[in-house]
């Protein structure tokens, strides 16, 4: 069975910042907020782990550590902008640097959910 136009094609320049990049952002997003949480986070430096399996690994966790890790200190649900800048203590524009598009991501996106990516991703 086939759902009515769910073969319709995206155009790529619609989709930009909807879904992989935003998914990145909230994955940079969370890793912030848990390195700040762990004090392994520096902004005048790169982000120390660029991956959420990188960060268990060196934290030695397993996945119901890091689990207890994410519900204790990421916000469930979704968070706009300002929440995120309050939050994180900066711009969203300097928070996502190094991510592709990031100013279609910051354009196409007013709702970002930070914890569902990093629960899905484990």
């Amino acid at each position: 069975m086939v759902i009515a136009n769910s073969l319709a094609p995206i155009p790529k320049l619609l989709a930009v910042g909807k879904r992989h990049y935003k998914r990145m952002a909230e994955c940079k997003l969370g890793l912030i907020k848990l390195q700040q949480v762990l004090g392994l986070y520096n902004k005048e430096e790169p982000l120390k782990f660029n991956k959420l399996s990188h960060l268990q690994k060196n934290l030695g966790y397993d996945i119901e550590q890091m689990t207890k890790l994410i519900n204790k200190h990421i916000k469930k649900g979704e968070c706009n902008a300002s929440d995120i800048e309050a939050e994180l203590g900066g711009k969203l524009e300097e928070l996502l640097n190094g991510i592709p598009n990031k100013e279609a991501v910051i354009l196409n996106n007013s709702q970002y959910n930070i914890y569902e990516y990093l629960i899905i991703t484990m």
